[in-house]
């Protein structure tokens, strides 16, 4: 007896493989694969559970080492086993396990006892079953009933003769955005109310662009999707909630030379060292704003009005931000707007043309007010002062001194002399003018 209870238990390790609670394994793919036709859900217990219960690929199975405790199944007490627990099915996993269900959906139902593993699992990680196109396991009824959608509505609007806008919405990228951002998007149903509300609207205001200007269509490529929703949301006066978005560097953003106009000379070395100073200790970098999301971004987070007042044409105005280092969002601690209205960039190449930033319109904390960070305040003095920057207002709100129209930068050579060659010759005068008048009443 005891060597037939032997044989039992042994038997059980091996079958169990190196995993102790394997029922739970078992329930946990059932549920996820629930409805699933009979053949695909025979093929995971047989193929995926088994292959899970294996020592295969454990670094990346969500387990943890098993040791024996009072209660526990008594065949797997005793010298260690190698045995894991199962902790449950992973978001990765559970997103392997969809792949793979959408590959064997493809398949003849013959075909589908006869794969193996490592065949679905090399088909459901490959590129071409997760790009979005026809010919995707994954992505292709959903790419098919998307197609169909959106021929029809831009055939109702009449601009599916545009063959750019035409690209842009079939194949392009607004096809990948709206299939990434409608959630309820299948293959039965196709798009949610939200979008087939809104793509009459949007092709309604291609027709009318298009119509004021025949050339429009060629740009269509440089428009992100979610920037032409809010080109067209504007144009139309709709309500919408802006909301910050990751930045991509050199098509939100550049990043300028903070230095870009300095002479190094012995007047200034000083300042040019308290500059360096400050950028190094706060990180500070000095940001040429490009984008709509840009804008927005910028507007959200500093409470001001750039979202609302130029995020429509973002490229007919010039905004530098002083950021604390380089975030996927920003991180903004002043805004500034040049007198240039846009012409310093070249938005092809993403290049700044840096001699022509030389007035400054506006300096603007968050709330439109003040920027009340002492580092944030001499940062931009310095800026100004270094690069030989005008200011035409704001500039009491960095801590500037002004005569005669001019601000200047408390600590620098050219304040010190306008206040000796200037401001105080003329206050010592006013003081003996006061003086003469007072001995002669007396």
């Amino acid at each position: 007896m005891r060597n037939f209870n032997y044989l039992v238990n042994r038997a059980r390790v091996i079958n169990e493989a190196n995993l102790y609670n394997a029922a739970d394994l078992t329930d946990a793919v059932l549920k996820q694969i629930h409805g699933e036709p009979e053949v695909i859900q025979q093929w995971f217990k047989q193929k995926y559970i088994r292959w899970y219960q294996t020592p295969d690929g454990d670094s990346a199975k969500n387990l943890q080492d098993y040791t024996w405790k009072e209660g526990d199944k008594e065949w797997a007490k005793g010298p260690d086993k190698g045995l894991s627990i199962f902790k449950g099915l992973t978001s990765n996993e559970k997103e392997e396990i969809e792949d793979i269900v959408l590959y064997l959906k493809t398949l003849p139902e013959k075909e589908v006892p006869l794969k193996t593993y490592n065949d679905a699992i090399t088909t459901a990680r490959s590129p071409e079953h997760h790009a979005k196109s026809i010919t995707s396991a994954k992505w292709g009824p959903r790419v098919r009933k998307y197609k169909e959608q959106m021929l029809k509505i831009l055939t109702d609007n009449y601009i599916d003769h545009l063959s750019k806008v035409k690209e842009y919405f079939m194949n392009g990228p607004f096809m990948n955005y709206v299939l990434d951002e409608d959630p309820t998007f299948d293959t039965e149903h196709g798009l949610s109310k939200y979008w087939t509300d809104l793509l009459p609207l949007l092709a309604d205001y291609i027709r009318y662009e298009q119509a004021a200007n025949n050339a429009w269509e060629k740009g269509i490529n440089d428009i992100r999707p979610r920037d032409l929703i809010q080109l067209m949301t504007a144009a139309n006066n709709l309500e919408t909630e802006y909301k910050i978005e990751k930045l991509e560097e050199g098509f939100d953003y550049v990043q300028i030379d903070p230095l870009f106009n300095y002479k190094p000379s012995a007047e200034n070395e000083e300042e040019h060292r308290q500059f360096m100073t400050i950028l190094s200790r706060k990180d500070y970098k000095f940001i040429r704003l490009i984008s709509m999301q840009s804008y927005i971004n910028e507007g959200e987070r500093m409470n001001h009005c750039v979202k609302k007042n130029y995020v429509i044409n973002p490229q007919d105005h010039t905004l530098i931000s002083l950021w604390s280092g380089i975030t996927a969002t920003g991180d903004p601690r002043a805004t500034m707007r040049f007198a240039n209205a846009g012409k310093d960039i070249d938005h092809k190449t993403k290049k700044v043309d840096l001699k022509s930033l030389t007035k400054i319109l506006e300096c603007k904390g968050k709330g439109n007010v003040a920027p009340t960070d002492k580092p944030v305040q001499a940062a931009i003095r310095k800026f100004i002062s270094l690069n030989g920057i005008t200011i035409v207002q704001d500039g009491a709100n960095i801590g500037l001194k002004e005569y005669d129209g001019v601000f200047y930068d408390p600590d620098s050579k050219a304040w010190h002399t306008v206040w000796d060659d200037k401001i105080r010759p003329k206050q010592l005068r006013i003081q003996q003018e006061i003086y003469a008048k007072i001995r002669s009443i007396n």
